[in-house]
């Protein structure tokens, strides 16, 4: 949970909650009212009267239905300096907070806001409220965006919004321009302050804070307030991230914000991350918990958010998971001083809990750091406060997805004879498979899982140094690729080496074709058309001539084909940090950071993707293991095709 102990601050031995414990499924409700206090213009007639703000709180049963808002804002760093009374007890409450409760007084306006609701010096009442997050944020009437106090540059992009926005949906070309982005003669210009507001807007640290994230997917309504004024979260979340069939995001900032706004290029991101975030969880229903294979997307999507207590890594996330995961995690929750010290411990237990409550092994997809895994965590156990150097989720059930023809994603290289049922099919094949087994050893924490061996990984084209790299200096753009940018030339290298290795392992020597495994390990998929096959041939001799030095190789494209270069070029740097690999059999794939020649990849009943372990002995026979990542090799997906490959007897991977 947020760690608000400096939130509010009792001035004496008196706690504003001695008379107001709190029982089991029992909340407080909070009002904040400005009183004027006792004038003394009689005695002093040059003073005025003054208002002071007063809190008062009372307890409800949550259960009971309540009209009350719930306010979702960042506290800041600022110490608790600001007195006022709060059940008659005088107590000191940050700026932030003054700020905004002074803005939402009113009389009879019940709110609930955590730094004041909870006794954030009591950890076992801490412990006791953290479990009905979901149904505080969710039985709200309205969640209540702070972001601050008004800001000229943010009223202009707050006034603007409705109209523009009705544009965004509204408007339909008929003079077609070349800037995809234009809406007609009354979209706001570049350099418009309207855009100066929304990029000054999306700075805010609320788009980055993980509470923050619970608390407005949970939400009936959202209001973002900034100052006295507001405007509903789903406009701004239509508007700054479009819906399905748009043509893309209309923020795209000018080359003079660039250089006006410090860290625009990761504001932007995080913010934009944090829309797609909240528009996947509203489109599921508010009240839907997040389902097991949606686990590891939202844990990777929350990654970068921020936390001031590494537990919060799981605790700002466990309202939107399933009821049964609540009930087993409840009481785990700990915010001693022992449990923030040892966050892993939570890490541990929260992973347990998912494997043995949900028999699901889709945690095991979370893509590994770089970084040094926390040497108290078994290897199967994420470590959720590792996320620098973390590549991409790329290696999940995107194999098998359904791909409707309406579909934006993918659709451009997906070829659309297909049967849908027949993936539904073989999908259940793998995930209900009828010898899934799936145990964690209480005394030691390792992990049982039932499976077979399929294959031995004999050569890598390792990545995992490029992440740092790519990091520091990335090319978004295609039609950039500078030959003389050492950068690129290393990452371009990475590919063209993984091709080589591709072609080696399909023909036994150099090929000058584009294998077709190859290709399904870029899209992690083999159903591609035919089209979008020999692109990606054309874009790998751009490539190549870009290895050779040549500038502006894009050009040796078909102008006609062009609009497909930064689509692929998008798939290949997300891809950075995984490794291609061929096995002894002769298959070619592609895994997560880290394989080795020597690690076997092995099939485990009720997992979508192939598992490698890295055996502690000789061989693949070696008992003692660690689990090394997940991979995806063509042709080698399904449980039919798994089977047939199976090298041995079924046996129980013990993973420590």
């Amino acid at each position: 949970m947020k760690s608000e102990s400096d939130a509010y601050d009792s001035s004496g031995d008196q706690s504003p909650y001695d008379y107001q414990p709190l029982k089991p499924g029992q909340i407080r409700l909070l009002q904040a009212e400005w009183v004027t206090e006792p004038s003394l213009q009689h005695v002093f007639p040059w003073t005025s009267s003054r208002k002071s703000l007063e809190l008062h709180t009372v307890r409800v049963e949550l259960e009971e239905q309540h009209n009350y808002e719930a306010v979702s804002y960042v506290w800041g760093t600022a110490p608790a300096s600001v007195s006022v009374m709060c059940n008659g007890c005088p107590v000191f409450i940050t700026p932030t907070l003054h700020e905004l409760l002074g803005f939402l007084a009113g009389a009879g306006r019940n709110l609930w806001v955590d730094a004041v609701c909870i006794d954030q010096r009591n950890s076992e009442e801490k412990a006791m409220q953290i479990p009905l997050m979901r149904l505080i944020y969710s039985k709200a009437e309205a969640v209540v965006i702070w972001l601050g106090a008004s800001d000229s540059s943010v009223t202009a992009f707050m006034e603007e919004l409705p109209r523009v926005c009705k544009l965004s949906r509204s408007w339909t070309p008929t003079d077609p321009t070349g800037d995809i982005y234009w809406r007609g003669k009354d979209w706001p210009p570049d350099g418009d302050p309207f855009w100066e507001g929304l990029f000054h807007l999306v700075r805010h640290q609320w788009f980055a804070r993980l509470w923050t994230f619970q608390e407005v997917v949970l939400a009936k309504r959202g209001y973002i307030v900034y100052g006295n004024m507001w405007r509903l979260l789903e406009d701004f979340v239509a508007f700054y991230y479009p819906e399905q069939g748009a043509s893309g995001s209309y923020v795209v900032p000018g080359v003079d914000h660039y250089d006006q706004i410090p860290n625009l290029d990761l504001s932007l991101s995080i913010a934009y991350n944090a829309c797609s975030v909240i528009n996947w969880r509203h489109s599921k229903g508010s009240d839907t918990p997040v389902q097991l294979a949606e686990l590891p997307s939202l844990l990777y999507h929350v990654r970068h958010r921020r936390v001031t207590e590494q537990v919060d890594r799981v605790w700002a996330i466990a309202g939107v998971l399933s009821e049964s995961l609540q009930a087993r995690l409840s009481s785990k929750i700990d915010y001693g001083e022992g449990s923030r010290s040892q966050y892993w411990t939570t890490y541990l237990s929260f992973s347990k809990a998912v494997f043995e409550e949900e028999q699901s092994l889709v945690l095991l997809n979370i893509p590994p750091s770089v970084g040094q895994h926390h040497i108290e965590l078994p290897s199967w156990c994420p470590d959720l406060s590792s996320s620098e150097l973390a590549c991409n989720l790329k290696i999940n059930h995107s194999w098998r997805a359904r791909q409707l023809p309406k579909a934006r994603q993918r659709i451009w290289w997906f070829d659309p004879q297909h049967d849908v049922q027949k993936c539904v099919e073989k999908r259940a094949a793998v995930v209900d498979h009828s010898l899934k087994s799936i145990s964690i050893n209480s005394n030691d924490s390792i992990l049982n899982v039932r499976g077979f061996v399929v294959d031995t990984i004999e050569e890598v084209v390792d990545g995992a140094g490029l992440l740092p790299l790519w990091r520091r200096d990335p090319c978004n753009d295609w039609r950039d690729l500078d030959p003389a940018n050492a950068a690129i030339r290393t990452i371009v290298a990475y590919y063209l080496q993984a091709l080589k290795l591709a072609q080696r392992t399909r023909c036994k020597q150099d090929d000058t074709t584009l294998p077709r495994e190859f290709v399904s390990c870029l899209f992690r998929d083999s159903r591609f058309s035919t089209e979008a096959e020999r692109f990606c041939v054309d874009m790998f001799h751009m490539l190549e001539l870009v290895m050779e030095g040549m500038e502006e190789g894009y050009r040796h494209i078909a102008p006609d084909k062009r609009h497909w270069g930064a689509k692929l070029w998008r798939i290949l740097t997300r891809l950075i940090g995984h490794s291609f690999f061929a096995t002894s059999s002769g298959r070619f794939g592609i895994a997560s950071p880290g394989c080795k020649p020597g690690d076997g990849t092995c099939v485990f009943y009720g997992g979508e993707p192939l598992y490698v372990l890295q055996h502690e002995g000789t061989g693949v026979e070696a008992k003692a293991v660690k689990f090394g990542g997940v991979a995806f090799i063509p042709h080698l997906m399904d449980q039919d095709q798994r089977d047939d490959a199976r090298l041995g007897p079924d046996e129980t991977f013990a993973i420590s």
